[in-house]
């Protein structure tokens, strides 16, 4: 017999257990009519451990789970980043580089404004510097510089000529960019360009091709065709 507190096996007639000092419950001899307690088995042992195993098995799998969970959350917050970061790329291409097509805009708004200080901004360096080191010169001989003739005789500055030979008038159209190819520092941009006087009448038009270069400080217009 068993003592059903401590499991301490019980000598037959014990009233006491040895090991943890409990009343005995029952008496296992003949004619006792006390009812005898059921006693822990082996078999009542071997389901306490099986639902210990299953109960650490379901305490793994939480944690399990909670560990992939953390690296699902770990690898989603990466591709979230990756993916901010790329379409951050893709923005700023898209409204903060300057593209060929761009300067080739510049170019003719600043020929319609008159505006020849900006137009020659757009143009290969080795113009832009010479036109600064000429107007440097005439600054410091005469005290006006070509920005400031460019500014105000801007009908000095012919950048197309026309039978009439009148060209403060003329205004230059970009109907369409045809077509822009980028290879290395180089780029090609097919136009379609009308021109027209001062009426609005359209007195030249058609596709043409414009040359540009990437320099350190961006594409320039190196010649037209």
């Amino acid at each position: 017999m068993f003592c059903p507190y401590c499991g301490t096996e019980l000598p037959a007639g014990a009233r006491f257990c040895s090991g943890c000092g409990t009343r005995a419950a029952f008496n296992s001899g003949p004619g006792n009519g006390a009812s005898m307690l059921s006693q822990p088995t082996i078999n009542d042992a071997r389901f306490l451990a099986s639902g210990i195993n299953q109960a650490a098995g379901a305490a793994g799998m939480v944690v399990a789970q909670a560990a992939g969970g953390a690296v699902r959350a770990k690898f989603t917050a990466v591709a979230l980043t990756a993916a901010i970061v790329t379409a951050g790329i893709i923005l700023y291409n898209m409204f903060f580089v300057t593209k060929p097509h761009d300067v080739v805009y510049k170019f003719f708004n600043a020929l319609n404004e008159k505006d020849f200080n900006t137009a020659i901004t757009c143009l290969d360096p080795k113009y832009e510097k010479m036109y600064n080191a000429t107007s440097n010169i005439l600054q410091s001989f005469i005290g006006i510089s070509l920005k400031d003739v460019a500014d105000l005789f801007p009908a000095l500055f012919e950048f197309a000529q026309y039978e009439s030979g009148d060209t403060s008038d003329v205004r230059f159209e970009v109907k369409d960019i045809v077509s822009e190819e980028i290879s290395g520092d180089k780029a090609t941009v097919v136009v379609n360009l009308e021109v027209k006087d001062e009426t609005g009448k359209v007195v030249d038009g058609g596709n043409g091709a414009i040359y540009l270069q990437q320099f350190n400080d961006g594409w320039r217009i190196i010649d037209m065709e």
